[in-house]
């Protein structure tokens, strides 16, 4: 039997597998961070992690930071934006990213939320400009 009505579904995907941790886990639910689609009702459902919603499940993503800003160290795409390094994020807590300190850049050139004051491209005191910019 094919059920057609979306709203009568016992399963949410069907990915031809039982292995969990690639979207559709095997109980044929989609797993949290994913979306799964299916291009016609004779193929497998293709799984693909989201981004932007804060939750890193697989290796798909470098970061997710919950949104799809660039300019604050986790791309739109989720690739880590040159000059910033970002850290942690799971299945419950998003990336958080932070401006390199010593790369001789201001990255975030608004005034009223950057962090850093300034990057001599360096970190030795002293010269104008802190080890913590």
């Amino acid at each position: 039997m094919i059920v057609t009505d979306p709203s009568t579904r016992v399963h949410t995907c069907d990915d031809d597998d039982t292995s969990p941790g690639d979207g559709c886990d095997g109980s044929c639910q989609i797993e949290l961070g994913y979306d799964c689609t299916r291009t016609d009702s004779s193929t497998a459902d293709v799984c693909i992690e989201n981004c932007g919603d804060g939750i890193t499940v697989g290796s798909t993503w470098a970061c997710d930071d919950g949104d799809t800003d660039d300019v604050n160290g986790c791309s739109n795409a989720c690739g880590i934006v040159d000059g910033w390094e970002c850290s942690g994020g799971d299945s419950t807590t998003a990336s958080s990213c932070n401006e390199v300190c010593g790369d001789g850049y201001l990255h975030v050139t608004d005034p009223n939320t950057r962090v850093h004051t300034c990057d001599d491209d360096d970190t030795s005191p002293g010269d104008g400009c802190d080890g913590s910019c």
